[in-house]
């Protein structure tokens, strides 16, 4: 993966368990299901310190998919202008689950996925391009934390014209 390393980029950790493609609507009919960001059904980590809860950053894409139960602790702005990273944290079921989220749902939101890579079992990172961002993600592995995983992501506008990649902050 090229390198541009995202000073202080942090961690979202991400809810993986029970997330599906549609839910049953009380009339019965299949609905959507929503990925966005709610920091009122953020699950907060007890195996790591956290923050409280935050909104999202308006400078992030509000159509980023995000598991239920995502903790966003953290945001700040990164090294070039109008970057913008996050950091939380997210339980997950799995793994290969939390990895597969992003690496289909992203795309399934609208974003175009420009590179994914996996290094089984401790990280993935990827970027995304889309509605006027560009930007990326990685997933870390939480040793310590069992049933949760590292999350960083970063946004920008595309005008900016580079590439980024991500390069998670230990907290």
């Amino acid at each position: 993966m090229r390198k541009r390393e995202l000073a202080g980029l942090g961690v979202v950790c991400l809810v993986v368990s029970g997330c599906g493609g549609s839910s049953a609507s009380s009339n019965g009919t299949r609905t959507a299901t929503s990925y966005t960001y709610s920091p009122a059904k953020a699950q907060r980590p007890t195996c790591v310190k956290v923050g409280k809860a935050i909104t999202l950053p308006s400078g992030f894409p509000a159509r980023f998919p995000f598991p239920r139960g995502t903790y966003l602790d953290k945001t700040k702005p990164l090294i070039f202008k109008n970057q913008i990273g996050i950091y939380g944290y997210v339980p997950s079921a799995s793994f290969v689950a939390t990895v597969n989220f992003f690496k289909n749902q992203v795309p399934k939101q609208g974003f175009k996925r420009i590179d994914f890579e996996v290094d089984s079992p401790n990280d993935s990172e990827g970027r995304y391009q889309g509605f006027g961002k560009i930007g990326a993600w990685a997933l870390r592995s939480l040793p310590d934390c069992k049933g949760f995983m590292a999350f960083s992501a970063s946004a920008e506008p595309m005008s900016n014209g580079a590439l980024p990649t991500v390069t998670p902050d230990n907290k």
